[in-house]
């Protein structure tokens, strides 16, 4: 993270957190735009003392490895103790790290990096929302590049749903054509984060945009949409529920509303005819799994072996 004077000895970091590239297997190449490479994304001019102690507790072991190693059933409702400073700075970090990567917005993250750096006691003008990630689709993952770890700028709040009726009984559906967007003028930005079986979604608002108006922004997302806003201050356990459907899991830049939710619900019922979806993609699997399960045993065995 470039935060300090120029001439001060430099340092690479990741800008996830090499322990999501640890616990989180099959994530080894990097997508940047049409461009894929076989190593961890990287920011080349962090100084160490930021590298080595400021920023060292910002990496997300503890929730990744905690929660977001498992993958969990449709209706699983999931309670996550989390720490909503650690969190936040870990999160704007990655989003700062991610955009200068990209050579895009970094200028916006400047008001944010005395809080990144834990400077300040000042809070800033964000709000955080999370769901779990399940796939809930016949098609195994990596027939969609097994994007696990993924970062979005600008995801879609859709205002209405993905899937539209056809019919007035709610029984035969097709994909919107149009879709339109909820307004919320007074975002500045906004990011989504997936890491494993985790989404974060993390909005930026304006300077001058007034408390009342972002609390009422937060009240219609949490009940227009699945997300649960992770409140600074009612730490501890929070119950955190599935957002993704047969639809959105491999595009989770569409964000769908609750009734959207139970449109796709509803589809995949119809569709596969009484087969479940998800033993389906688990018998196109098998080879898949055992892969992921050599390369989780030969990584224990390495960690075992470097102690």
């Amino acid at each position: 993270m470039r935060v300090l004077l120029k001439g001060r000895e430099s340092d690479k970091r990741t800008y996830y957190s090499r322990c999501a590239f640890r616990y989180i297997c099959g994530c080894d190449f990097t997508i940047r735009g049409e461009n894929y490479f076989k190593a961890d994304p990287i920011i080349k001019d962090v100084c160490v003392k930021c590298n080595n102690e400021i920023l060292s507790e910002l990496d997300g072991t503890n929730l990744i490895k905690k929660y977001f190693v498992s993958e969990y059933d449709p209706d699983t409702k999931l309670n996550i103790d989390y720490d909503y400073r650690l969190l936040s700075r870990w999160l704007l970090k990655i989003a700062y790290n991610g955009e200068r990567s990209f050579k895009r917005n970094a200028e916006l993250f400047l008001a944010y990096l005395e809080y990144i750096m834990d400077a300040t006691e000042e809070n800033p003008k964000i709000s955080l929302f999370a769901g779990l990630a399940i796939d809930t689709s016949p098609m195994p993952e990596y027939y969609h590049d097994n994007i696990k770890l993924q970062v979005i700028t600008a995801p879609r709040f859709v205002g209405e749903t993905i899937l539209e009726p056809t019919d007035a009984f709610g029984t035969s559906f097709k994909i919107r054509k149009n879709m339109n967007d909820l307004n919320i003028p007074e975002l500045q930005e906004s990011f989504l984060f997936r890491f494993g079986s985790v989404i974060f979604l993390m909005l930026l608002w304006k300077d001058d945009s007034a408390v009342e108006s972002v609390n009422s922004f937060e009240w219609i997302i949490q009940h227009m949409y699945p997300y649960k806003l992770l409140n600074q201050e009612e730490q501890g356990l929070t119950e955190i529920k599935r957002v993704t459907h047969v639809f959105n899991i491999h595009a989770l830049i569409l964000m769908d509303t609750n009734i959207g939710m139970d449109f796709a619900h509803r589809f995949s019922i119809g569709m596969f005819q009484g087969r479940d979806p998800i033993d389906i993609r688990k018998s196109l699997s098998v080879g898949w799994d055992e892969y992921v399960k050599e390369k989780r045993s030969k990584a224990l065995e390495n960690r075992k072996n470097k102690k």
